[in-house]
């Protein structure tokens, strides 16, 4: 959320000058000694602990558990702050990925910054492997308290073969977020804190080849409800295919309660393909549709055999042909 911090003016000290007495030290010093040594002591460590009690201040990005992707498909990092977050109007965000598995696409500001304050200021710079971001507020005395979303990264997977990859934030913990042109960081003069990048500050992805043979033999065949298992351990992640194409889906992920998704292959088939919608635990939950010979486009609902609306989740796509091709695309359905 944002708020609005008021300013007033700064009361001054007026230092008066006095002569020394030394009778007055000595009585003061008479009172010292009085105190006891134990409460002295006690003071002393109470400072010293707050001096080194500096609240933390955490971002991170999102997702935050391994994902798993295909080659050619959008990738979406978040950067966001939790309820630790508090009192700053902006960010220098600076981001590293590899440039063999990732290509930078475009990014987006979040709704943390658009909904506090209508005049931003954005500037993007990046290389072949790196995108730098500030973000700042121009509303004079406003600032954010997390939790929220500042921005949002795409990023499209450019693998050509499969593996696992990350994107991680190489920008300074104190030269990352700023209070009203401060840099929020434990010396701070009035409000110290310590930026903590959660999760060391990356994000993972498994950037799947689905050209490649793996998760499991594509539905069909049998006609049973429950289709082959496709496993959930590492070397299930792969995508099986051996069409020579690769099966794309848009958009993606899909509302459960939208309308059509468009699925093309990235070449022509020679023979018709089956297509059907199976879960991770491999039931097939929809379909059959067919894709006719020659075409390379093909638009569907995604539900459930029944009609109903899918549960979010992830699903994956089977395309098979009568002479064994088949290939493997995977749908997120989200509510």
């Amino acid at each position: 959320m944002s708020r609005t911090r008021s300013t007033s003016g700064i009361g001054s000290i007026t230092r008066h000058a006095h002569r020394w007495r030394p009778w007055a030290s000595a009585r003061t010093l008479r009172h010292l000694l009085a105190i006891p040594a134990g409460l002295v002591f006690s003071a002393l460590l109470a400072t010293c602990a707050d001096a080194d009690d500096v609240p933390e201040f955490h971002c991170f990005l999102d997702p935050s558990e391994l994902c798993d992707v295909f080659i050619g498909d959008m990738v979406m990092v978040h950067f966001e702050v939790d309820s630790t977050a508090v009192q700053f109007n902006g960010y220098e965000l600076k981001l590293q990925y590899d440039p063999n598995l990732l290509d930078f696409v475009a990014i987006t500001e979040g709704p943390l910054m658009t909904e506090a304050c209508i005049t931003r200021f954005q500037n993007v710079t990046f290389t072949d492997s790196t995108v730098a971001y500030t973000h700042v507020l121009f509303c004079n005395g406003v600032s954010i308290d997390g939790p929220g979303r500042l921005c949002s990264m795409k990023f499209m997977a450019i693998a050509e073969s499969q593996g696992e990859t990350k994107i991680e934030i190489v920008s300074h913990p104190d030269s990352l977020f700023v209070d009203a042109g401060l840099w929020v960081f434990p010396e701070h003069a009035t409000f110290p804190r310590q930026v903590v990048f959660l999760n060391d500050g990356e994000t993972h992805f498994f950037i799947n080849d689905p050209t490649s043979s793996g998760i499991a033999d594509a539905a069909g065949g049998s006609g049973e409800e429950h289709g082959p298992d496709l496993g959930t351990g590492p070397d299930s992640r792969a995508g099986g295919s051996d069409l020579g194409a690769r099966l794309l889906i848009t958009p993606n992920p899909a509302s459960s309660s939208a309308g059509r998704v468009e699925i093309a292959l990235s070449r022509a088939l020679r023979e018709p393909a089956r297509l059907e919608l199976v879960s991770t635990d491999g039931r097939r939950v929809g379909g059959p549709w067919t894709l006719e010979a020659g075409r390379t486009e093909l638009s569907l609902v995604p539900r459930t055999r029944n009609g109903r609306a899918l549960e979010a989740g992830t699903y994956y796509l089977h395309a098979r042909t009568a002479s064994g091709g088949r290939a493997l695309g995977r749908l997120v359905i989200v509510r």
